[in-house]
This record gives C-alpha cells, structure tokens and sequence, in this order.
C-alpha cells in the first residue's frame, strides 16, 4: 500500500463521533459526573471481584491443608499402630522394623508440623492481601461520598 492509498483511507473514513457537550464545546457537568460514576462503579467491581477471588483462595487453601493433614495424620496413625504391635512382639529380629517405624513416625510428624507453618503463613499472606483489598474498597466508597458532598 502506498502514501496516497492510506490518504484515501482517511479522507473516506467516518469522522469519530463527539460526545454531547456543553454550548462552549466542552463535556457538561453531567456528562463528567456520568463518567465518573461509570470509572467508580467499573473499579469498585474489580476491586470486589478481587476480594472473591481472594475469599476463593483461602478457602481452597484451607481445604487442601486440612485434607493432606487428614492423609497424614491417618498414615502416622497406621504406622504407631503397627509400633505398638511390634513392641508386643518378642525377639530380637523385628528390631529393625521397630526403628524403621520410629524414624517413619518422626518423619510424618515433622511434615505436619512443616504443613502446619507453612499453611500459616501462606494464611496470613491472603489474609493481609485480603485487608489491603478491604481497604481499597473502603477508600472507593469514601471517594465516591465525598464527591457527592
């Protein structure tokens, strides 16, 4: 395509269209106001959109920790349960299933204990993402009551 060509396109194309304005060419006050109603409502949709999001997560989160402390918890079980049947046993030849279960033992519980924080933490990191989103909700609707003021 040449100069002329792309000359043509714009000579033929349809002038963008003008908002109604006021006689001195300039938006009215209640075209701005409309606009502005319009931002806040599309921001503050967002910003709740965002807090579901968030709500979401923790939730998920939440159910995924309990479920893998649940596994856990049921595999620790299983493995002091067969301890106990080990330690009602005589003889020396289970001796070493015995320490295999006590090492199996302190391994599961260290990896609840590891689950443990590290779900606290992962918690208060939405949790803290979760009240900055509050807050920004709180300061969309304190912009929009003193614009009205």
């Amino acid at each position: 395509m040449v100069y002329e060509d792309y000359t043509d396109l714009l000579e033929s194309a349809d002038p963008v269209p003008q908002p109604a304005s006021g006689d001195d060419g300039y938006p009215s006050k209640r075209e701005i106001d409309q606009l502005l109603t319009e931002a806040h409502r599309e921001e503050r949709e967002r910003v709740e959109n965002l807090l579901e999001e968030i709500e979401g997560q923790i939730q998920e989160r939440t159910n995924l920790h309990e479920d893998l402390i649940h596994e856990l918890e049921q595999e620790l079980e299983r493995y002091e349960e067969n301890l106990q049947q080990l330690l009602r046993q005589f003889g020396s030849g289970s001796r070493e299933k015995k320490e295999h279960q006590k090492r199996r033992i302190q391994e599961l519980s260290k990896e609840i204990r590891k689950e443990q924080r590290r779900h606290w933490h992962d918690r208060q990191k939405l949790l803290a993402e979760r009240r900055e989103v509050r807050r920004e909700l709180d300061a969309l609707d304190d912009d929009l009551l003193a614009s009205l003021l």
